[in-house]
């Protein structure tokens, strides 16, 4: 995290278990859908102390996006992740390990800041990587909306 605190290694079986234990917990409360946020690894702070593993980043974040939709199978709920414009954009974030080709096959919405002018290019690269997973732009209260999901926000 920004404060060079603690943070959950995503490679590390006992997080993602943990992790998607969690998902389960709140899917068996009624809850309608899960939005994973900051999923990634550091991308400020002491970067050079962060030791990575022999598993390149983007397949371990992959890999507990998948874990997470596995541990939800029975149950009927939404599974969302929320990126940086740019994962959608260039298609990944070498420094944060995401990559919007390995994540896409788990979820079925993914979330990011957009505005107006942005929305419709940013909800077609999603749509190029899977035609089944819905892009949900998040947008500063009063914006004009796009047609379709919209996440707003007070600025």
């Amino acid at each position: 995290d920004k404060k060079n605190t603690q943070w959950l290694d995503a490679s590390k079986p006992g997080a993602r278990d943990y992790l998607a234990g969690l998902a389960q917990e709140l899917a068996a409360l009624g809850f309608d859908e899960i939005l994973l946020t900051d999923v990634s690894y550091p991308i400020e702070g002491k970067l050079d102390k962060v030791a990575y593993g022999e598993t390149p980043k983007g397949d371990n974040l992959a890999g507990f996006v998948e874990a997470t939709r596995n541990a939800l199978e029975t149950y009927d709920i939404i599974l969302s992740i929320e990126v940086p414009e740019t994962v959608i954009t260039t298609g990944k974030d070498e420094l944060s390990g995401l990559e919007l080709a390995k994540i896409v096959p788990f979820v079925d919405r993914v979330y990011a800041a957009a505005t107006p002018e942005n929305a419709e290019t940013l909800a077609a690269a999603v749509n190029a990587a899977s035609e089944s997973v819905e892009f949900v732009p998040e947008m500063a209260a009063g914006s004009a909306a796009p047609t379709g999901s919209v996440l707003f926000f007070e600025s």
